[in-house]
């Protein structure tokens, strides 16, 4: 059986005649050397974005003025005072919307995405309240990331969800960012090739 990895370097995927994570190879691509940490049957035919319902795409509707001023408004009536309070308000936040039931999932779709792009808006900040008020401990997980790169992953946005997960990766939140990013340069490729 063979198996694929993608390079972390280039994103193209290289094809393995045998299971050797651990090693460290060289891209024949970009020539680059890195080493093997994940890896997938070549004919593992399990799309794992396909288990989920596709979204459609509605830039428009995520900066409608309608919709982020109701974001602003909820996120006001939680009273928060600092940026602490506001990173678990926008927690709570986004929770509240996933469980809402909203008819139209247009709608539902932009207010998550917009208030998981104001958690990730104040994630710097947040981090230096971390590091200042608990040196050593690891950040928390970081649902703004997450909800909004599970959106983009099922609206085919898989470049997006490369650079948010390489951002999650960079600022230290507790996630499966790189199996995520993997998965994306990965479907990404396939969805090249069909193309």
């Amino acid at each position: 059986m063979k198996f694929s990895v993608t390079c972390p370097y280039c994103s193209k995927e290289v094809v393995l005649p045998s299971l050797e994570v651990g090693q460290k190879i060289v891209c024949p691509t970009c020539q680059r050397v890195f080493m093997i940490t994940i890896i997938e049957p070549v004919d593992k035919n399990d799309d794992a974005i396909t288990s989920k319902s596709k979204l459609d795409y509605h830039p428009d509707l995520e900066q409608s003025k309608e919709l982020i001023k109701k974001v602003e408004k909820d996120l006001k009536e939680m009273d928060v005072e600092n940026v602490l309070d506001c990173f678990y308000a926008l927690d709570e936040l986004i929770s509240e919307y996933i469980e809402r039931d909203i008819d139209d999932e247009g709608t539902k779709t932009a207010l998550l995405v917009i208030v998981s792009k104001k958690q990730i808006d104040i994630s710097r900040d947040v981090k230096e309240y971390f590091e200042k008020t608990m040196p050593g401990i690891p950040l928390p997980t970081h649902l703004g990331y997450d909800t909004l790169l599970d959106i983009r992953e099922r609206q085919g946005q898989y470049e997006e969800c490369i650079l948010l997960c390489q951002r999650a990766i960079e600022e230290g939140w507790t996630g499966d960012w790189q199996n995520r990013m993997n998965r994306c340069r990965k479907t990404s490729m396939i969805k090249k090739k069909e193309k």
